[in-house]
């Protein structure tokens, strides 16, 4: 190992330096490729508006901004109307029906042929979120008041 640590190179270069800074880059490049495919691994590529090369821009594609913006409507709506209590709550249905609707058909329009959302993973927990925090479930309850809302 000792030998290793004083050997040159032709050009009088130290070979462990060499060697070192090969392995500081082997880390780098190993990291690049792990968030590269991470990004393509979630989509995220979808939720933003591509440049003409085909890269991402900072800028959130439209669909992504109506989703978000009917969410935050629909989260709000739902802070401020629903009550626990009364089951079924048609009061909250009918306050934020619409939104309900709108943000589920536009989750619908982005599915699969799979069912599964074929979108960024960002759109992809909120989605989940939805239905985790019982958005889906408030309306459902409610099924038969819920039709007259479509």
């Amino acid at each position: 190992m000792e030998l290793f640590v004083y050997l040159k190179d032709r050009g009088g270069e130290s070979c462990k330096d060499e060697l070192f800074n090969l392995d500081r880059l082997q880390a780098v490049d190993a990291g690049f490729k792990y968030v590269k495919g991470l990004w393509e691994r979630a989509s995220c590529d979808s939720c933003f508006v591509l440049d003409p090369t085909g890269c991402p821009t900072t800028v959130l594609s439209p669909a992504v901004q109506e989703i978000l913006n009917i969410s935050d409507f629909l989260n709000n709506c739902i802070d401020t109307y629903h009550n626990g209590s009364v089951v079924p709550d048609v009061v909250t249905c009918k306050a934020c029906g619409d939104n309900y609707l709108k943000l589920n058909n536009l989750y619908n329009s982005i599915k699969a042929d799979n069912g599964e959302i074929n979108y960024c993973m960002d759109i992809i927990d909120l989605a989940h979120q939805h239905e985790v925090t019982g958005a889906r479930s408030l309306f459902q309850t409610t099924a038969g008041f819920y039709k007259e809302l479509s």
